[in-house]
């Protein structure tokens, strides 16, 4: 039997959820001891599944996303909380992804699951230079996006850009309302972006998961850290992120 360790959202009000898991604790499947856990049980929505991972990663255990939010694409769908006693190893597919390394001139840094996003002001280009171990580009634009894999359904994909394929070891580098430069596929590497701009520009870390202000450059590079994410066999992710794909664009 699986042990699991909730992680619940202050913000989720609901009464008859919270009773369940005391159920489930009361026979032994759920724990609020982290190191006697087997999963991380994430209930909520994406948001919460990105913080969680970014909190418990160095725990090395893997995440079980439950959705009880909107769109849920991170995250399981069940009917009960019961039909968690059933589970075993064999129940899941596993998804397996590195992290970013990212900080800033003024010495704060964070990790990354989706992207990084700078931007500034619609009314002005800034000059950005991006210097990496194999990579020189310089544009002007009101801003740039490095994408992972997993995180090219997230903002990359509002932008209009493909979907990188899961266990493609690439990153994506787009300029937004960028000249001449617009798009290209890169080794995950060390980088340094630097940008000058009349304004400011911010730094968005999976959206605002992280968020830097009034700073002139970054650096990115791949970590060895790494995250698990479970999703059940019927709830395919690479099968769920190409059909979001699709609609997504069809809109556009």
């Amino acid at each position: 039997m699986l042990k699991f360790y909730p992680v619940v959202s202050a913000h989720l009000k609901c009464d008859k959820l919270l009773s369940d898991i005391e159920n489930l604790q009361a026979s032994g499947l759920v724990t609020h001891e982290i190191d006697l856990a087997d999963v991380i049980l994430v209930i909520w929505g994406d948001w919460w599944m990105l913080k969680s991972i970014k909190k418990f990663f160095k725990f090395k255990k893997p995440f079980l996303g439950i959705n009880c939010g909107t769109l849920g694409f991170l995250l399981n769908n069940i009917s009960s909380f019961d039909s968690l006693r059933s589970l075993t190893w064999r129940d899941f597919d596993v998804v397996e992804e590195n992290l970013l390394k990212v900080s800033s001139d003024q010495k704060q840094d964070c990790v990354a699951v989706n992207d990084v996003i700078i931007w500034g002001s619609i009314l002005d280009f800034g000059e950005f230079k991006i210097k990496g171990e194999k990579e020189q580009i310089e544009f002007l634009g009101t801003g740039t996006v490095i994408s992972t894999p997993i995180g090219s359904t997230a903002y990359w994909l509002n932008l209009g850009w493909p979907v990188m394929p899961l266990k493609a070891n690439i990153w994506w580098i787009a300029g937004i309302a960028s000249k001449p430069f617009e798009l290209k596929i890169i080794d995950p590497q060390k980088l340094n972006i630097s940008w000058s701009s009349k304004y400011n520009f911010m730094v968005g870390v999976d959206w605002r998961q992280c968020r830097f202000d009034k700073i002139k450059s970054l650096d990115i590079a791949p970590s060895e850290e790494r995250f698990k994410l479970l999703f059940l066999k019927d709830q395919n992710f690479e099968v769920k992120r190409l059909k979001y794909a699709s609609k997504k664009l069809h809109k556009c």
